[in-house]
């Protein structure tokens, strides 16, 4: 096991293979509030303004950890040691792009298939496009935090495809057999516990091990290199203000005060949008009053009848 203080281990593993993972990596209390959040939020969809999860399709389920579990996970995602290894690698600042709780079911198939996250020609806005001059360096760290035991279903990552930096793009399928069995013969998946941290460099191919039948919950998110992207972020946090008073400087510099983002958090949609199960819910949710409404209104109706 590796802790925060052997750095030169961590960077060598990260550079040399694209991952490396943290056992127990931050404070057991932290995990444990961590957890107890996401017990009430994971319970029941976000509907009328409950606190809940996003469906993305059948077999995720998601919400912005920031948003909406307030307490400790900002410590976490926040954790001075950890933006200090991010920013050793960089080589520069790091921001935080983007973060997610995913649950995943376990449905039995590939719903989800190995990809890297930047390739030359990646682009969310006309003001930057990488190039492979870019992709010559180390543009993000990700991260993925385990809240549950996690075997199949794990993440895995094709250790040293990074090093290659996506030549045909970043999905898998751009790919030709071949090349898919060569970079397959590096696949390590790395099985997890409840706290375990895995950093990685998302220039490689990574994904989870599916097909599984077994769910897994973690936070994945991921931190920009400033050097690259300027202080932006792929949408805002939205942050309980009471959560803000503890963090220094500089992790609110890296949460992204005073940053901009590539999305409006008012266009960044949700696929059930399109679904005809929401156009329902949105009739049920939108009318789950209507009872109450009409019973006041035949109210005043008698009384104004009976003067």
């Amino acid at each position: 096991m590796t802790c925060w203080g052997e750095r030169e281990a961590i960077y060598r593993a990260i550079r040399e293979d694209g991952y490396h993972v943290i056992r127990n990596a931050f404070p057991k209390e932290w995990v444990d509030d961590l957890l107890g959040r996401v017990a009430v939020v994971a319970i029941a969809p976000a509907i009328g303004g409950a606190a809940g999860y996003q469906v993305v399709d059948y077999a995720r389920k998601v919400l912005n950890p920031c948003t909406l579990l307030g307490g400790q996970v900002i410590d976490i995602i926040l954790y001075e040691p950890l933006i200090d290894v991010v920013e050793q690698l960089m080589g520069a600042g790091g921001i935080l792009a983007q973060a997610g709780l995913k649950y995943d079911k376990g449905v039995g198939y590939d719903y989800f298939p190995l990809h890297a996250d930047f390739a030359a020609g990646w682009t969310h806005s006309e003001s930057l496009v990488l190039t492979q001059k870019h992709m010559q360096s180390m543009l993000s760290i990700g991260c993925l935090l385990y809240l549950s035991p996690s075997k199949e279903g794990a993440f895995t990552y094709l250790r040293g495809t990074h090093q290659l930096q996506a030549p045909k793009g970043s999905e898998w399928s751009n790919y030709s057999a071949a090349e898919q069995a060569e970079m397959m013969s590096t696949r390590v998946r790395i099985d997890g516990d409840v706290g375990d941290l895995v950093i990685f460099d998302p220039r490689g191919f990574h994904g989870p091990d599916l097909p599984s039948t077994k769910p897994r919950l973690a936070i994945v998110f991921h931190f920009y290199n400033t050097n690259i992207f300027g202080p932006r972020q792929l949408m805002p946090f939205p942050v309980y203000a009471t959560d803000l008073a503890r963090l220094s400087e500089r992790q609110l510099r890296v949460l992204g005060v005073g940053a901009k983002s590539f999305y409006d958090p008012l266009h960044f949609g949700n696929r059930i949008r399109g679904t005809r199960a929401y156009r329902i819910s949105r009739l049920l949710l939108e009318n789950a009053f209507i009872a109450e409404h009409v019973q006041r209104k035949l109210r005043n109706l008698l009384q104004k009848k009976a003067r």
